[in-house]
């Protein structure tokens, strides 16, 4: 999950079964650009569903009928103004899509997107596009999810113009959807939205409403969602947190027990918490498997007492190895260079004796010599 699941701004997340992990997180000015071209994507996409109500209606006509701007830069102008303003009555909500991992590369993709505003106490979703690559992934369930976490999240903020129109009451929900968009709609009544009238002179929308959904009923949303749902991904987040936690209490405790000028190296090098995991999850062995070479097989589950023999084998080594430590030690090759030092001034000595030897005798016999 990464980097999606720390991120403080995330309303619902979902990892798919086939590595991709799709995120909910408010719009900002750095999305502009793509959440313009998606919206150019919900422009054609309404084209083809009402290709025979508007068979030759031009863009800026059509784009009216849809509540839009008439050009893409009008459009692309607005997405800008909504996401540079920090109001908590109208937001945009973006859909990222982090792909499974290839060559250590993970870009975020913005995959869709909603645009949410509260009026008379009534949260509104409109406009919402998820790209036809990423379609029947859960990211439209996704996306009404995480408009209704943020909206209760407003409601309860007190300092915000969104809790002071919404109260503290129950609170609506409503969208609109095309008569045309038979999958939309299903999806929505699965969600619990009710059916309301149908608006609009050409094209006809219909209203679809229900109270702000509970934490209950969010849940039930994600169980829908196709793959890992978020609430399962956060199960194992909190479980890998936990064994985490867990690891560093052995480290501690086995640090704790060094010999005191051993600790930060000891820490460093040998008491990484890689190792410090190996006691308390089981290996796996990438060895051939029945299954087909390559595959991995989970080892034999690893006893309490295995991990404690373990923790005090390496306790056992470090305390030898402290004390080892304690006594001097020369450096790699200082005896035997002192060794030869001392046979190089021995053999001076040696040949200096030799030498006053050599003269004496040379001496005493000229004297002699001479008296004869």
């Amino acid at each position: 999950m990464c980097c999606l699941a720390v991120d403080r701004q995330l309303l619902a997340y979902n990892a798919c079964e086939d590595g991709n992990v799709y995120g909910v997180l408010p719009a900002t000015q750095a999305d502009v650009g793509a959440l313009a071209q998606l919206e150019n994507e919900f422009v054609a996409d309404h084209r083809a569903l009402l290709a025979d109500v508007l068979p030759n209606a031009s863009e800026s006509t059509f784009c009216q009928e849809l509540g839009l701007g008439g050009s893409k830069l009008a459009r692309r102008r607005t997405i800008g103004r909504i996401a540079a303003r920090s109001s908590s009555l109208q937001w945009t909500l973006k859909c990222v899509s982090l792909p499974k991992q290839l060559n250590g590369n993970r870009r975020r993709q913005v995959v869709g997107y909603c645009y949410c505003y509260i009026k008379q106490g009534v949260v509104t979703v409109s406009h919402l596009k998820v790209n036809e690559a990423h379609q029947r992934k859960g990211c439209a369930t996704l996306l009404i999810a995480a408009a209704a976490t943020r909206t209760a999240q407003l409601q309860v903020d007190n300092g915000s113009e969104a809790s002071s129109c919404l109260g503290s009451g129950a609170v609506r929900m409503n969208l609109s959807v095309v008569k045309e968009n038979n999958a939309a709609r299903k999806l929505y009544e699965k969600l619990g939205f009710n059916l309301g009238s149908l608006t609009g002179d050409v094209v006809q929308w219909v209203k679809m409403y229900r109270d702000l959904p509970h934490s209950a009923d969010l849940k039930t949303w994600l169980a829908m969602v196709p793959g890992f749902t978020g609430q399962l991904r956060a199960k194992r987040s909190l479980e890998l947190r936990m064994q985490s936690e867990a690891s560093k209490a052995l480290t501690q405790r086995v640090v704790a027990s060094l010999p005191v000028p051993r600790r930060r190296t000891r820490l460093t090098r040998n008491l990484s918490m890689r190792q410090a995991q190996a006691f308390t999850a089981p290996a796996t062995s990438t060895e051939t498997s029945p299954a087909g070479p390559g595959k991995k097989r989970p080892l034999p589950a690893v006893s309490t007492e295995v991990m404690s023999a373990r923790a005090a084998a390496v306790v056992a080594k470090s305390k030898a190895r402290g004390k080892a430590s304690a006594e001097p030690k020369r450096m790699p090759g200082a005896k035997a260079k002192a060794n030869a030092t001392k046979a190089r001034a021995k053999a001076k000595a040696k040949a200096k004796a030799k030498a006053k030897a050599k003269a004496a005798k040379a001496k005493g016999r000229s004297s002699s010599s001479k008296r004869k």
